[in-house]
């Protein structure tokens, strides 16, 4: 088991690297972007939600510290008197029964504010697809729903809820066999919300006409979710086995808690982290660049599927067969310096005939270039969502 100060160490240190790399974010916008999006409002407010949590797991950790070492030597001598007078003792117990309650709602909204930064993220890049737009509504849909169950699974751990705080607790053989499920229940819904988020864009992925060296880049950046996951599984490991122990040796009974507090503060703050990670590739996409243009509404965005190099075209036709989006890959994952390669994304839903519709040189800064059909003829776009 880990020190009291070894406990507050590994909180607030990750804490401190959490909120590094929260304000690095914010700089990174307002300084180099000059805007803020939707995701990074999800980020800061799972940094808030990791601030609370982590307040939370300090003010309770020292009453289940103090109920683990009565409990260690009431082992060895029953004699032992309580450290606190019995109902200062018993009022504690419940204080701390209380805080854990609402230690695990923070954990959750951390996660999942988290999770829904990055899927906010990943949206940038289907914009205007309406098949891939369809599939993100369907994964947000779902990855909400994932949050209302852990959210629920929480209050039908104890039954009735009011058991959570008595002076007892869910201590139980039934009770902790639904804390069991619910943790097991919890973390697997936790893991498939994370796998729901990289699966839009890693599919996206797959039907990019560019280079293996951009794949690996884009698929490093899309599968930042599995560290997360790593971090779940371990929890989930940690966690399971405190329980299964305090079932067979009493001496243990605190040690569930307190293991349970450090490896959700340890994951949500790692998932804070990894929600702020994208932001950085701003940092290499505008590294020997002012990051955005002069011309009003040319800034970059820093996303990594839009179009932010100039495109020109003279006398160009663009013909679709199958209509077709076509973004402009990007050099900042490959290095290249010219901006000019160019990943075709196949639409998927088929159907219709293209025609040549350019017949003029064209010079523009875009995010998006949109080929659609109309009764008549098909047309370009170039313009920003």
């Amino acid at each position: 088991m880990y020190t009291h100060t070894e406990f507050l160490a590994i909180v607030w240190t990750l804490w401190s690297l959490a909120l590094t790399t929260t304000i690095a974010r914010v700089v990174i916008r307002l300084r180099i972007q000059r805007k803020f999006y939707a995701e990074d409002y999800f980020a800061v407010l799972a940094m808030v939600f990791l601030t609370t949590l982590s307040a939370v797991v300090t003010a309770a950790a020292p009453i289940f510290e103090m109920t683990q070492a009565y409990l260690i030597a009431a082992a060895v001598d029953p004699e032992t008197p309580l450290p606190l007078p019995a109902a200062e003792f018993t009022a504690h117990t419940i204080r701390a029964l209380k805080l854990m309650f609402a230690q695990m709602l923070l954990f959750w909204s951390t996660l999942w504010a988290g999770k829904f930064s990055l899927l906010v993220f990943f949206r940038h890049m289907v914009v205007g697809i309406p098949r891939y737009m369809h599939i993100w509504w369907g994964v947000f849909t779902l990855v909400l729903l994932t949050y209302l169950a852990c959210m629920l699974s929480n209050f039908l751990t104890c039954v009735p809820l009011d058991k959570y705080w008595s002076a007892t607790g869910c201590s139980s053989p039934d009770d902790l066999k639904r804390s069991g499920a619910s943790i097991k229940f919890a973390t697997g819904v936790d893991i498939a919300a994370d796998f729901l988020v990289m699966l839009l864009p890693l599919r996206l992925l797959v039907t990019l006409q560019i280079s293996l060296k951009q794949k690996l880049g884009l698929a490093g950046l899309f599968s930042l979710g599995i560290i997360v996951i790593v971090f779940a599984f371990v929890r989930l490991f940690k966690v399971t086995r405190a329980t299964a122990l305090s079932q067979t040796d009493p001496t243990t009974l605190a040690d569930g808690p307190i293991i349970l507090s450090l490896w959700s503060t340890i994951e949500a703050a790692v998932s804070v982290i990894v929600a702020n990670l994208p932001a950085f590739r701003s940092l290499l996409r505008n590294k020997g660049n002012t990051g955005f243009s002069k011309s009003k509404g040319e800034r970059s965005t820093g996303y990594p599927t839009q179009i932010t190099s100039k495109i020109t075209a003279s006398q160009s036709a663009i013909v679709s067969r199958n209509r077709g989006y076509e973004l402009e890959s990007l050099s900042s994952f490959d290095g290249d310096s010219d901006g000019k390669s160019r990943g075709r994304i196949k639409d998927i839903e088929g159907g219709g005939k293209g025609e040549i519709v350019m017949t003029r040189q064209v010079s523009v800064q875009s995010r998006q270039i949109l080929v659609e059909e109309t009764p008549q003829t098909s047309r370009t776009n170039f313009g920003r969502p």
